[in-house]
């Protein structure tokens, strides 16, 4: 059973960890650029109508 174990760990969670890892990285990154394309755009909306 530990043998199956340490395979089961190998080949399927690590491979999962790496691919729930890449996903939260792109998530993030993706929150973080469109609030700075709303922020922006807020900007110059709010500078253009004054």
């Amino acid at each position: 059973m530990r043998l199956h174990d340490r395979y089961l760990f190998r080949e399927l969670l690590t491979p999962l960890a790496y691919c729930l890892g890449g996903f939260l990285v792109f998530w993030i990154a993706s929150k973080k650029e469109w609030s700075i394309f709303v922020t922006t755009t807020t900007f110059v909306t709010m500078t253009t109508v004054v």
